[in-house]
């Protein structure tokens, strides 16, 4: 059953440094996540800054079905969000369909699959239809890549005209873009990566977990490493992009989730493998001080990170979902070089913003950035 969020301690504290508009915000994100009444007044709110902050943060969806309830929203308003969020249940449809189109022709070829993220993440809400979607990811691994890319081809799916990552293979289908992962996430150093890959094969390849999806069982990564693997997805976008609200609302509707299913003592030790303990406690204080998860449903809380976890929060909020609010997205230049060079100031000083609280990771995932950079520059000017 969900819990009310909980005035505790610091918590006016920690939010006194806020915009007035995003403090409200995060009262109408808690409130659409536990399902309890807000005293948010309408009349008084600047809905269009919250509105705004929402839509950047991928969470109007959340946001605007606790609006449309509430007296004191302008009738105009209520409409357009009663638009979105119609949309949004057919954009979810039209996922799902396309899911289980791939996941048929998977089955149908004996490759094993595991959803990645997105629908799968969208289970664990109370009502999965609030979430924003995207995409759809699905791992098969290095032995069955290149054959689950030929057979969803033969199915339907139709390759994009862009390049290949370390990652994935994108398609789309129907107008949905699919990413078929041989590996689902890359790190260096190549120890960390081979120690990454022993785990993905026990969380993904030897063990799984089945979430049923509009009538269909979908397997997903097994519950305790999934529980990582949601936390080493939006730390790694954090520390090289930007992330969005949403992907810590995904985490933290996880861990309520599972709360009580999860294996502590192996979560821990993947969490210290992956070096990863500290971010885990940091972006552990967010979801628990601002997005209201109980403190006891979050595996390792440490208040002692809470005023970094704030200095997150506060990047989060300007950033905006994958960071396009930052200047690096914004009227890049035509010219190939400049665009380049502009990206790789970008690159700079998100680094310096991340310095602040995560020195060492966020230093050597620069370097990996500008290694790739200079990697794919020299790759494009001797074709």
């Amino acid at each position: 059953m969900l819990r009310p969020y909980v005035r505790r301690g610091k918590k006016s504290e920690l939010l006194s440094k806020m915009k007035i508009f995003q403090k409200d915000f995060l009262v109408l994100v808690r409130s659409g996540l536990w399902g309890y009444d807000t005293e948010f007044d309408c009349t008084k709110g600047d809905l269009t800054s919250i509105l705004q902050l929402a839509k950047e943060q991928s969470m109007l969806g959340i946001v605007g079905n606790v609006l449309v309830q509430q007296p004191g929203t302008p009738e105009g308003l209520k409409k357009k969000i009663k638009s979105f969020l119609y949309n949004n249940v057919l954009t979810h449809s039209l996922l799902n369909k396309t899911l289980h189109k791939c996941v048929n022709a998977l089955d149908e070829a004996e490759i094993p699959y595991i959803l990645l993220k997105g629908q799968g993440n969208a289970t664990y809400y109370p009502n999965p239809t609030l979430r924003q979607c995207g995409d759809i990811d699905l791992y098969v691994g290095q032995e069955n890549y290149r054959k689950a890319i030929e057979v969803l081809n033969a199915g339907g799916c139709k390759n994009m005209d862009i390049s290949e990552s370390p990652k994935h293979f994108d398609m789309t289908m129907d107008g949905v873009m699919i990413e078929i992962h041989r590996t689902s996430m890359v790190y260096t150093p190549q120890k960390r990566d081979e120690i990454y890959s022993k785990l993905q094969n026990v969380g993904m390849k030897e063990n799984h977990n089945t979430v049923r999806i509009e009538g269909m069982d979908i397997r997903t990564p097994e519950k305790t490493f999934n529980s990582y693997y949601i936390f080493a997805h939006l730390f790694h976008h954090y520390l090289t992009g930007g992330i969005g609200l949403r992907q810590l609302c995904d985490w933290g509707m996880i861990l309520h989730s599972l709360h009580g299913v999860i294996d502590k003592e192996r979560l821990r030790t993947i969490i210290e493998e992956m070096g990863h303990l500290k971010p885990w406690k940091v972006f552990g204080c967010i979801i628990v001080k601002y997005l209201g998860l109980p403190q006891e449903e979050f595996p390792f809380y440490d208040r002692k990170y809470e005023s970094k976890g704030k200095l997150v929060l506060e990047h989060i909020l300007k950033e905006g979902n994958f960071g396009h609010n930052r200047s690096i997205f914004k009227n890049r230049p035509k010219q190939y070089f400049l665009a380049k060079t502009k990206s790789l100031i970008g690159h700079f000083l998100k680094t310096i913003n991340s310095i602040r609280v995560f020195p060492g990771l966020a230093t050597q995932y620069f370097a990996t950035t500008l290694f790739n950079g200079f990697y794919v520059v020299w790759k494009d000017i001797t074709k």
